[in-house]
């Protein structure tokens, strides 16, 4: 029989990808000897096996070809697509295979792939059940109308759970925090429902404090489906967890705490009269999973002899941790290296839930991530950008809906030098200023500052301000640029100048925000928004690449889809821009483009000079 299981440190380098994240990066690690990773993975064979079903494909195709117009078609279509699978299941040989695993491991089981979702672990009572919810998680990670990352809640769907729950270790790792529900865990989703919450100390397990909620009104499974209901009068403000109760879901967290080396996350829900953990799920980055990327292979970048020559400079940007590989001799440096995923990973979760430990280790690794990375690139430039969080990047981590408002559009809300100079997030803008100091005090001087979505000269002068305080003055081998990332750099653009030693104009943010255009607004880009040749755009950045050039300081062109710019590209480069950047998926493209744009100014200087003879 072929080859169905693989545990995670023997699991074949193609089916990592199976695990989703941050697992995958678990696996990576484990393969090398750097981590003990306990679960297995079920192997691409078996995946296509089971898609490749009769009746599986079809539906499959049927759901994701029909282009839904209501929220009724919607829900039809998807109803559908489930009704079509139902009679489906995988083969035969790998149910046995899950039991079998499941009673070697004592009920603990990595969940086979969820897409790009959260990998999870899940304990059954029997075989039996362990069949069922094996069929549903599967079901739920091959509808493509749920969110990948809620299919695992999703498919408590088909249980029936009187009271359920999550439970998180708090991000001093000395206490255990525990929420509780009437019904099924949409409401967990659900921002309206009240909810218990429970704060346990560790070691000792006592219950610090309690909110008991006063809910109104539940989700329930029904004959027609999940329903809402009313929780009875008795029950309302009644704790929904005793002491025992709590006791053992501490005990289910220390253990998959022990299990993964990490500090997960549960779904719980009342089973009969005790508490079972229905998923574990490991949410959160850590020190230890953040060197997975130098683990990783390197991206194979071509040679350098497929890189054309230019005359402007050619930058790459790119997330810290992901540009560790040798650049080609084409690339001038790093343009700009982006933080906010290090920094969530070091913090664990919502900056204003870190303390004063938290960001003193955060400082530290920060500081020795971007020294290695400055002098891993010997003198080529390396501009860092302080983060840029929006509500919408800080909503989801722990913590984050106690801190953000749902802003309607967290894209022109509160972020870059706004955020950092509001006096809650201190910290975060010591911390992070700190790390660069400290980085160019070990011998990274090639690394200088890059400050993003500056909305105001007020702003500039403040962030620039408490940069010199730290240490950071501008100097010969020390630059402090501005992001252009609204219409205001533009009109501003001999101001900002004046204060600093370049500015990067993002081209991505310019379009969005001159054009009025809302980047996650799936109706403007079925209508084709935003547009590459967008004369306004082009007009905007000429001026700004005019008027900060006429201060002598250079300006630098980034963004994604900056390579698809021809137009733009051919203006500003007219104008004697410095140099364009984009992420190493594009980079060669923009190089060629570039190329092709110097090449045809260049046999227009030939032919004029031809005419005028």
């Amino acid at each position: 029989m072929k080859r169905r299981l693989a545990r995670i440190e023997d699991a074949p380098t193609k089916d990592v990808d199976l695990l989703g994240a941050p697992f995958a990066h678990l696996a990576a690690l484990s393969q090398r000897g750097l981590a003990s990773a306990k679960g297995f993975c079920v192997t691409q064979e078996a995946l296509d096996e089971f898609v490749g079903a009769p009746g599986a494909a079809e539906a499959l195709s049927r759901a994701r070809t029909k282009k839904e117009t209501s929220d009724r078609e919607r829900e039809e279509g998807a109803k559908r697509f489930r009704e079509a699978l139902a009679g489906l299941s995988m083969p035969w040989e790998l149910e046995v295979a899950l039991a079998k695993e499941m009673d070697a491991r004592k009920a603990l089981w990595l969940s086979p792939s969820l897409g790009k979702g959260l990998p999870v672990l899940a304990p059954a009572v029997s075989k039996g059940e362990l069949v069922q919810r094996v069929r549903e998680l599967w079901l739920a990670s091959l509808d493509p109308s749920m969110d990948s990352l809620k299919a695992p809640i999703a498919a408590l769907q088909a249980c029936e759970c009187e009271t359920s729950g999550t439970a998180s270790i708090g991000l001093d790792g000395k206490g255990i925090e525990i929420e509780a529900v009437y019904g099924l865990p949409h409401g967990l989703l659900d921002k309206r429902i009240e909810r218990d919450r429970y704060v346990v100390a560790l070691p000792g397990m006592a219950v610090q404090k309690a909110h008991l909620a006063q809910q109104a009104w539940q989700f329930t499974l029904t004959e027609k489906g999940v329903s809402r209901v009313n929780v009875s009068e008795g029950l309302r403000g009644e704790r929904k967890l005793d002491d025992d109760d709590i006791k053992e879901l501490c005990s289910f967290m220390l253990a998959a705490r022990d299990a993964l080396g990490a500090e997960p996350a549960l779904v719980w829900a009342m089973v009969g009269d005790r508490p079972a953990a229905l998923w574990v799920m490991d949410v959160m980055d850590h020190p230890a999973k953040a060197q997975a990327a130098h683990a990783a292979p390197m991206p194979a970048m071509a040679p350098d002899d497929r890189w054309p020559v230019i005359a402007t400079s050619l930058y790459m940007s790119g997330e810290l941790g992901t540009v560790d590989f040798a650049l080609p001799s084409a690339v001038q440096g790093i343009v700009p290296v982006r933080v906010e995923k290090f920094v969530l990973s070091q913090l664990g979760g919502h900056p204003l839930a870190a303390n004063g430990q938290a960001y003193a280790g955060m400082r530290a690794r920060l500081a020795e991530e971007l020294a290695r990375m400055g002098k891993n690139f010997g003198d080529r430039t390396v501009l860092v950008s302080l983060s840029d969080f929006g509500s919408h990047d800080l909503r989801p981590v722990q913590g984050g809906e106690r801190y953000e408002q749902a802003e309607a559009n967290p894209y022109i809300g509160m972020r870059g030098t706004g955020r950092h100079l509001s006096p809650a997030y201190s910290m975060l803008l010591d911390a992070e200023l700190g790390a660069l100091a400290d980085a160019r005090a070990s011998g990274a001087r090639n690394l200088s500052l890059l400050l993003p979505f500056v909305r105001s000269l007020d702003e500039a002068h403040g962030l620039v301000s408490r940069a010199k305080a730290l240490g950071l003055e501008r100097a010969q081998s020390f630059g402090i640029w501005l992001s252009a990332d609204v219409a205001g750099s533009v009109f501003l653009a001999e101001d900002y100048a004046r204060l600093c030693d370049g500015i990067v104009a993002n081209i991505d943010r310019l379009r969005n925000l001159i054009s009025a255009i809302d980047p996650g607004s799936p109706t403007l880009r079925d209508a084709g928004y935003p547009q590459p040749a967008d004369e306004a755009l082009r007009r905007a950045v000429l001026e700004l690449v005019g008027r900060t050039r006429a201060q002598g300081r250079p300006v630098i062109l980034e963004g994604e889809g900056l390579h698809a710019s021809r137009a733009l590209l051919d203006a500003c480069i007219r104008c004697r821009v410095d140099g364009v950047s984009a992420p190493y998926p594009h980079l060669l493209d923009l190089a060629r483009t570039v190329a092709s744009v110097e090449q045809k100014i260049l046999l227009e200087g030939v032919s004029r000079s031809h005419g005028e003879r």
